[in-house]
């Protein structure tokens, strides 16, 4: 799922506590648990189109449209 957001929408994600709750979802299945929370994250390889001009605009365009 991760990989379909974009960085801003990512780190929004991580902030709100999604991926957590979505981590928490899948390892209940497992084992019990009581609390799952995201202390540090590490983006392992870039995308090709943030390093481009049309992914910058993207990326501009995406977060005006979320903030309007």
């Amino acid at each position: 799922a991760a990989s379909k957001l974009n960085l801003s929408q990512l780190a929004q994600e991580f902030v709100l506590g999604k991926t957590a709750s979505d981590i928490y979802q899948e390892a209940k299945k497992i084992t019990m648990l009581r609390h799952v929370g995201v202390i540090k994250s590490k983006v392992l390889k870039v995308p090709e189109w943030v390093y481009t001009e049309e992914g910058v605009e993207r990326e501009l365009k995406e977060v005006e449209k979320a903030a309007a």
